[in-house]
């Protein structure tokens, strides 16, 4: 499953294996004489499998303030590619990948993706397949957002502190 590092507080960090598939165009469907959308089987199942990875690694409340994400995707590199070539040129494109990694950690990691303000995608060929995530809830007012969430987390996890503390005072 999902591996996590331990990082800042207002940092949450994991790696989903495997090959990771990108956002597709929703199909239309009719259900009951109604017309509506819904995606292809592969993606509807990646979805599950990383909001799964997601909620193993989530902060204890989703952040609410401007946030920062890094993205690092890793496709299988083609077998008969040259050894000598490293970037990962391929379809799909890097945005399709982040519609849904963006998508799934919408009220886990953070309570809407409207919330990343900064973002840094890579794709990479890899023997490996795997996403790597890094999301960092940024400090509006100094370190206030910081502390306010930090303070937040530990009164979700049952830990109380004082005040001058949490501030590092």
């Amino acid at each position: 499953m999902a591996s996590r590092q331990s990082l800042a507080p207002n940092v949450t960090s994991f790696v989903v294996p495997g090959p990771p598939v990108a956002q597709a165009r929703p199909r239309i469907v009719t259900r009951a004489g109604h017309a509506g959308l819904a995606d292809r089987k592969d993606v509807k199942d990646y979805k599950g499998y990383f909001k799964l990875c997601v909620a193993q690694n989530r902060p204890l409340t989703p952040y609410t303030g401007a946030c920062k994400a890094t993205v690092d995707i890793f496709v299988q590199k083609p077998a008969s590619w040259p050894k000598k070539r490293i970037h990962a040129e391929t379809k799909p494109d890097v945005d399709n990948f982040l519609k849904l990694v963006f998508d799934c950690m919408e009220g886990i990691v953070y309570s809407n993706d409207s919330r990343v303000v900064e973002v840094t995608a890579r794709k990479h060929l890899s023997d490996t397949p795997r996403v790597e995530v890094v999301v960092e809830e940024l400090a509006e007012d100094g370190q206030e957002g910081m502390v306010k969430r930090l303070e937040n987390d530990r009164l979700c996890s049952g830990i109380t502190v004082e005040a001058s503390e949490a501030k590092g005072d």
